[in-house]
């Protein structure tokens, strides 16, 4: 389970090659009205970075829908070059398909007379509709993070060295 957790998520480790002062600057620049991201400080360091616009999510500013967002945390390991880290949540739209499949199964196996392939149609169904949303949310959130990237003038950490 917990792979499949890390498998919905984000965790990306970056590092910015500057004083933490001129992070700080940057950071007050997307907090003010930028033109590609709506930035909320939620405290300590911590940010939630939302696209204005996304045409996956058919989210817009002023619209409906919920736009693809990360939360950024500033780790000051030391002030010449801090950590930033960014990270995605799980979508509610994998837990509304998962209640759907679950609704559909049970109503499958509550009135007993469908046919015996409804159930593995319905299986596919979820399967295709899941790894293709995902898929589609995905590309939007890597998009979003890299425009932050470059935003920020940051240079992503490997594997073997983040902590």
């Amino acid at each position: 389970m917990k792979q499949l957790f890390k498998y919905l998520r984000i965790n990306r480790a970056f590092e910015f090659p500057g004083h933490i002062d001129e992070l700080m600057e940057r950071m007050d620049f997307l907090l003010s009205n930028h033109k590609r991201f709506r930035t909320t400080e939620l405290g300590n360091r911590t940010y939630k970075i939302a696209a204005k616009f996304s045409l996956g999510t058919l989210h817009f500013t002023g619209g409906f829908g919920m736009p693809i967002n990360v939360q950024m945390s500033i780790d000051e390991m030391s002030s010449s070059s801090p950590t930033v880290n960014v990270k995605s949540k799980i979508r509610v739209e994998h837990y509304f398909m998962i209640f759907v499949f679950g609704f559909m199964l049970t109503i499958n196996t509550v009135t007993g007379n469908q046919p015996w392939y409804l159930p593995l149609y319905s299986l596919g169904l979820f399967i295709i509709c899941h790894f293709w949303f995902h898929m589609v949310y995905r590309v939007q959130e890597n998009e979003l993070i890299n425009k932050l990237k470059g935003q920020l003038k940051l240079i992503e950490k490997s594997e073997s060295n983040r902590r």
